[in-house]
């Protein structure tokens, strides 16, 4: 059954209402491989298409290697919890991700919600300790290689107002790294984080402030999905 424009609809308030929807059974797989039009204009109904990082909008997510060294979207494994352009001081409001073909053994989509990666640390011995450090303006992500950089800046973590940045492997040079491995292994272990399976033809858009994602681990290399950015319109 495909998407229709009430589906649409339904997705944009599920969106607004939780941070993150789902579309099930969109036409952007023709013969296994995307029809990158297809999945432009379906991303346009949610925001504005971004091609800051590469000059593309359309990224391919796509392993490559099963080196644990380079960068999710080019190898096999898990990807820990973490916001997308981080190390922007600006980073793109949505992403959305679009299955073209699911792994046979994992890369199960994982999503927690920058509320409950608060709550992940409720218990912990320096619970409040870790928090002040999380909202402090102090911390930095190194640009990938492949894309340009721009003036250096420091932001929090967990600033206080319902939004979230993080990735703990691309923490740049001087982060208290003890305070991002104990978040880090909180939000891997937060029960309220929600497993997510694509189909081929499924996509999943992700408010880029208010939830981390992830993936569980697969080794397939056949895993392709396509990942798009977006600005708030206008």
């Amino acid at each position: 059954m495909k998407a229709s424009i009430d589906d649409f609809q339904a997705a944009k308030e599920t969106l607004a209402h939780r941070g993150w929807a789902v579309l099930r059974g969109l036409p952007f797989v023709h013969d296994g491989e995307p029809d990158i039009s297809s999945i432009l204009r379906t991303a346009a109904c949610f925001g504005r298409p971004s091609d800051r990082e590469g000059g593309t909008p359309a990224w391919a997510v796509r392993p490559a290697s099963d080196d644990a060294r380079q960068t999710f979207s080019r190898r096999t494994g898990g990807a820990t919890l973490h916001t997308d352009a981080q190390y922007r001081r600006v980073p793109e409001h949505l992403v959305c991700l679009f299955a073209v073909r699911p792994a046979d053994d994992g890369g199960t989509t994982r999503i927690l919600s920058a509320s409950d990666a608060r709550t992940a640390l409720r218990g912990h011995e320096r619970e409040h300790r870790l928090l002040e450090r999380l909202a402090r303006p102090d911390w930095a992500w190194r640009v990938p290689a492949p894309f340009d950089g721009e003036p250096p800046f420091r932001a929090a973590v967990l600033p206080g107002d319902g939004t979230i940045r993080w990735r703990v492997d691309n923490l740049a040079a001087g982060a208290d790294r003890e305070t991002a491995r104990e978040f880090a292994q909180r939000l891997e272990t937060a029960p309220q984080v929600i497993e997510l399976r694509l189909g081929v033809g499924d996509a999943v858009v992700l408010d880029n402030r208010r939830v981390l994602h992830g993936r569980t681990f697969f080794a397939d290399r056949r895993r392709f999905m396509v990942r798009v950015r977006l600005w708030d319109r206008p």
